[in-house]
């Protein structure tokens, strides 16, 4: 009996730990569609510079992709991390990469209030 309540508690966990992994997917991919229409940039550079910034700011992909998603915004640390991001440099074999300008920053003021830089 105890064996069987162990399995059962393990299946349930790995299909929680799938169905996260799921949404995070989804999340990851919104996202990318989000920088891919904006930016003009390929999905491998969407998904590269969702990478780099989360690397740089040491911030979960999936965590820097659900707040793209929900508020259409990339705070500021994101979007300086994401500047650097080698996604976005030039190369003699590729069209030159849009910049990140028209990114819409999101800071939070003292009071909490959203301010907003960018188009």
């Amino acid at each position: 009996m105890s064996e069987q309540v162990s399995t059962l508690a393990a299946a349930l966990l790995r299909a929680e730990n799938l169905q996260m992994a799921l949404q995070h997917c989804r999340t990851i991919g919104m996202a990318m569609g989000i920088l891919i229409e904006r930016h003009k940039v390929t999905e491998d550079q969407a998904f590269d510079l969702l990478r780099d910034a989360s690397n740089r700011t040491n911030v979960k992909l999936w965590k820097i992709a659900d707040q793209l998603v929900r508020t259409r915004v990339l705070t500021a640390d994101v979007r300086q991390a994401a500047s650097r991001s080698p996604a976005f440099a030039t190369s003699a074999h590729v069209e030159p990469r849009p910049a990140l300008d028209g990114l819409r920053v999101c800071e939070v003021a003292p009071a909490g209030i959203a301010i907003t830089h960018g188009g």
